[in-house]
């Protein structure tokens, strides 16, 4: 009962001076894949963004009206390894809070649920994943990974550089 009140506390003194309140969390789960140590991506060269190759997934070439470079519209491509493959994409956002509010949306608008999901908002990274997909963000960088089975995705977020 008092760890109730105390909780309502904090929402109404929270709500009176504009505050987030501070409540305990459990300890937060590691990061999916490591992504949190991977390099941080830079620059716009959508080779370096959208490589080649990621582990034995081979990426189709990109349309022609493609850009070279990712900016606030994502930039799509499509994996293959055998009969696994990745829909993949990238967006240069405004900025890293915009990037974040992107991984949060993917987990609104998707409509994959799971006991399995890891979701953190807000954070370095940000990121969104179910069983067979995977969405983050690194910086201004949101990218978003679905594939058509789980073993698949891992596989490719296993060797995914960023």
């Amino acid at each position: 009962m008092a760890t109730r009140i105390a909780g309502f506390l904090a929402l109404l003194l929270a709500a009176h001076f504009g505050a987030t309140p501070c409540m305990a969390e459990d300890p937060p789960a590691p990061v999916p894949f490591g992504i949190d140590q991977r390099p941080m991506p830079s620059g716009s060269d959508l080779s370096a963004l959208i490589p080649t190759i990621v582990g034995s997934f081979q990426r189709k070439p990109l349309d022609d009206d493609v850009r070279q470079q990712p900016n606030e519209t994502p930039t799509f491509a499509v994996y293959s390894n055998g009969p696994d493959a990745i829909f993949f994409g990238v967006r240069l956002a405004e900025d890293s809070g915009d990037a974040r509010n992107d991984v949060v949306q993917s987990r609104l608008s998707s409509n994959m649920s799971s006991s399995e999901e890891s979701f953190s908002a807000g954070t370095e990274p940000s990121y969104y994943r179910v069983p067979q997909l995977m969405t983050w963000s690194r910086g201004r960088y949101f990218f978003y990974a679905q594939a058509n089975r789980q073993s698949a995705l891992d596989t490719f977020m296993r060797a995914f550089p960023y």
